[in-house]
């Protein structure tokens, strides 16, 4: 908000146009600019009453768009931020004298993406402007334009925010605490009848006004020039207050502030591009390039532009400079270089083939350039350097060692490139048999690559391996390292059960990546493939075999088909094993299920145990357990209610060769019962599938909970058991069979599940009884047991209680509070519960005697 004075109207006033600019965010949903802006009050400096309240205009031709402008030239504008500005003006007179005026106005609301203040879309902005007494004519200074729309985050913004004054006055500038104007409940705020000053906003932490955006370095301002500076840190929208002093004659004379919004974005960059060396196995020493004498090697370069985000991909050019592509100083033939012109990522290659008498080094230069022109074409010029080494022979590699018969073998090797035979001389093969390397041929053709030695014996124990080097003269005669050995395969053949064979075998070169092998086996003059495998070992069944194996391959780049020789010979024969039957099968402590135990298969062929289930009665027989693991010999069968029902089981044994044995079918034994009054009556299965049968069974009980006892053995024929509960005061009998035999016998006993009965309550009461001490029918009590709680009650003819217990068998001794009671006929009501939960009621009546 500026002012501006238009000089004196009469002789008492002087006419001020006051000029506000606005700035929007013009998102979609946005509101829009008011037209006109009210509420803009003008007060006395001396008293603070409010003189005059304005409303102002738009001045026609607004509101515009302000296009978006980055504080880098070279920053495609984003499209996603958008600002509209707006220019209300109006006059206003106000009257001479030596007093000055304050104008003050406020709108609501901010945007509620700022970040370094709190709440910033509850409150809103607060202007103001001095204006000195009227005969000291001034008007405010102003601002020639706005810093960009966005700056860059980690780039250094810098903007002149100086101001122009018409007076020549002399200006101070500073930062100050942006303010608080209008609320979301009150956005066009009235002028208040007498000056208020607009409280500063509530920075939001970390902020404050000595960090009011972060950045390194942090937010400053020039007081004389009025230069901002900021490096920021962090992205988001950041409100500055800029406050503008004026002096005239070394004394302040105005002020006024300036509410900005800064922007900070993050920004495209455009990087030069740059070129790198593809390391390669004959480069060392960093970005030095190793040529040798007479050899043809070839260097790929990479050159990359990588830019910001949002700066669209440059065609890059890419070319090389030096001696090496052409100079007296150095004998032909030279280097090519694959310059091009295309998009990042670009491949250029590098070859030469050095003259066998070069042996100097030097440098070359690639140099890249993209076409982006912002700020500058973005050249960049890599210097490598290379090293001349003498002439070396690079040896052929042998590739297949292959058993052609018992004492014969064929190797095949791939010969080095022509552009790698400068000076070439001669093949030296070598050949080691376990004991030392020793030459064996010298080949003087570079055309040929296979030799056929007829000097081994016993290919199916020994591997015999082969390398080769190369003789050369360049600049002088010499022998290059040998290349690496290669070995023919040897296979061995082991046992490693009755019908199984581990077939291993030795791999033909470690330069080979994991050939496909095919197995073959050999029995009776015919030979068989048995499998083909990525491994070096083969496991191989065989139910009735006697004869040996041998493995074929193709060497990776086709070259030739590899064989080895024979293994060793090996017999395989299946024999049927002991069979598995169950041993026991037993119910389990406190009846949590069954537990199954069979005796170990004794042959190391196993290929499965199968056990099965079905309900006792029933051929509904289901597989509830499988294992392949030989001492897997118990199994507990948890998922069922072994109190409900009794259970069958049987075995199913296999070997490798799909023998399969069925045991005989073990039935656990299940004890059922019935409770009647004192009477209890049990019922059980016979244990089956012992040979012989048990010897005996024996009945366990227990009496409410006590550990278990054998009351009784019998025939293991016997399968029910009568008892009659002969004591009233225990509420529950529990019953258990368990099946015996032969004690030198494995699994020499199994148990059924446990019986418990739990008895209701009983009770008779006589109709009469003497209470005269003479040691008959002296008291009143029941005649039965099986009590848990008691309730007893006596009555009189008017039925007042005479006697009450709780306790249980309680009896009444014919007494009133110890006080013998009168004869006659009295009534009874007593309450029983049971230990089943049942309920026993009784009431009558009971005639006292004496």
């Amino acid at each position: 908000m500026t002012y501006e004075n238009l000089g004196n109207v009469g002789s008492d006033a002087v006419r001020y146009k006051i000029h506000i600019e606005l700035y929007r965010d013009c998102g979609i949903g946005n509101p829009a600019f008011d037209n006109p802006i009210t509420g803009i009050g003008i007060y006395r400096e001396d008293t603070g009453f409010l003189i005059e309240e304005l409303s102002l205009l738009m001045v026609a031709g607004f509101p515009q768009i302000i296009p978006n402008r980055a504080a880098n030239p070279c920053v495609a504008a984003p499209t996603n931020i958008c600002y509209e500005k707006a220019v209300y003006e109006g006059t206003v007179d106000l009257p001479k004298s030596g007093i000055g005026y304050r104008i003050t106005w406020a709108r609501c609301c901010r945007n509620t993406s700022i970040v370094n203040i709190e709440l910033p879309g509850d409150i809103g902005i607060g202007l103001e402007a001095f204006i000195p007494p009227p005969a000291l004519v001034n008007s405010s200074p102003t601002f020639p334009g706005l810093p960009p729309t966005y700056i860059c985050m980690g780039e250094l913004f810098e903007y002149d925010h100086g101001a122009i004054d018409v007076d020549g006055d002399e200006l101070k500038y500073s930062l100050t605490n942006p303010k608080q104007g209008g609320t979301p409940d009150n956005p066009i705020p009235s002028s208040p009848s007498s000056y208020q000053a607009f409280p500063p906003v509530v920075w939001q932490t970390p902020y404050d006004l000595n960090n009011i955006m972060g950045g390194t370095p942090q937010l400053n301002i020039n007081s004389t020039t009025g230069l901002f500076q900021v490096k920021p840190t962090q992205l988001g929208q950041f409100v500055v207050s800029v406050k503008v002093e004026e002096f005239r004659n070394g004394i302040k004379i105005a002020e006024t502030t300036r509410d900005l919004q800064i922007n900070v974005i993050n920004c495209p960059v455009n990087f030069p591009p740059t070129s790198t060396l593809n390391i390669d196995p004959n480069t060392s020493l960093g970005d030095t390039l190793i040529f040798y004498a007479g050899e043809l090697n070839c260097f790929t370069f990479t050159t990359t532009d990588i830019n910001g985000t949002g700066v669209a991909a440059d065609q890059v050019s890419v070319v090389a400079s030096g001696d090496i592509f052409g100079s007296p100083n150095i004998p032909e033939p030279y280097a090519t270089f694959t310059s091009n012109v295309a998009y990042s990522p670009i491949v250029t290659t590098l070859c030469w083939q050095p003259n066998c008498a070069v042996s100097s080094g030097g440098s070359f230069t690639i140099r890249a350039q993209d076409t982006n022109d912002c700020p500058s074409p973005n050249i960049n010029d890599e210097v490598f350097h290379y090293l001349i080494l003498p002439g070396r022979a690079t040896p052929p590699q042998v590739r297949c060692v292959s058993v052609t018969s018992s004492n014969q073998i064929s190797v095949t090797w791939e010969n080095p490139p022509a552009n790698k035979l400068a000076g070439f001389e001669s093949y030296i093969l070598e050949k080691n048999d376990g004991n030392g390397w020793q030459t064996i041929s010298i080949i003087t053709d570079s055309l040929t690559n296979t030799y056929i030695d007829n000097n081994v014996n016993n290919t199916n124990t020994i591997s015999y391996c082969y390398r080769l080097s190369t003789a050369k003269t360049c600049p002088t005669y010499f022998v290059g390292e040998p290349g690496e050995g290669v070995c023919s395969i040897l296979v061995t053949a082991v046992a490693i059960s009755e019908v199984e064979a581990n077939i291993i075998w030795t791999p033909p070169y470690k330069g080979w990546l994991r050939p496909t092998y095919q197995v073959f086996a050999y029995e009776n003059g015919n030979e068989n493939m048995i499998g083909t495998t990525k491994d070096t070992s083969l496991l191989y069944l065989g139910c009735s075999f006697t004869g040996n194996f041998r493995i074929v391959t193709v060497e990776p780049t086709n070259l030739c088909t590899v064989y080895s020789g024979y293994s060793n010979s090996i017999v395989l024969q299946d024999e049927i094993p002991a069979p598995v039957d169950i041993c026991s099968a037993s119910v389990m402590e406190a009846d949590k299920g069954n537990v199954i135990q069979w005796n170990k298969y004794t042959s190391d062929d196993l290929k499965y145990y199968r056990l099965f289930r079905a309900k006792k009665g029933s051929n509904d027989f289901v597989k509830i357990f499988e294992s392949n693991n030989v001492s897997d010999t118990v199994y507990q069968d948890t998922s069922i209610n072994v109190d409900a029902a009794g259970y069958c089981y049987y075995t199913e044994t296999a070997d490798l060769c799909n023998n399969i044995h069925k045991s005989d079918k073990h039935c656990v034994i299940n004890i059922q019962g019935k409770v009647l009054d004192y009477y209890i009556d049990l019922k059980w299965n016979e244990y089956t599938g012992w040979t012989p049968p048990p010897s005996r069974i024996e009945l366990w009980r227990t009496l409410d909970g006590v550990p278990f006892e054998m009351i009784a053995t019998y025939d293991p024929s016997l399968t029910s058991f009568d008892e009659v509960a002969d004591n009233v005061n225990l509420p529950m009998y529990c019953y258990k069979i368990k099946a015996v035999r032969d004690i030198s016998q494995i699994c020499s006993e199994t148990w059924s599940n446990e019986f418990c009965s739990v008895f209701a309550p009983t009770a008779f009461y006589p109709n009469a009884f003497s209470p005269n001490r003479d040691g008959i029918n002296d008291v009143f009590a029941p005649i039965g047991g099986f009590h848990q709680n008691f309730d007893l009650s006596i009555f009189d003819r008017w039925g007042k209680i005479v006697y009450q217990t709780t306790s249980v068998g309680g009896s009444w001794d014919g007494t009133k509070n110890g006080v013998p009671v009168s004869e006659g006929v009295y009534t009874y009501r007593v309450l029983i519960t049971g230990y089943d939960g049942s309920v026993l009621q009784r009431a009558g009546t009971v005639t006292l005697i004496r």
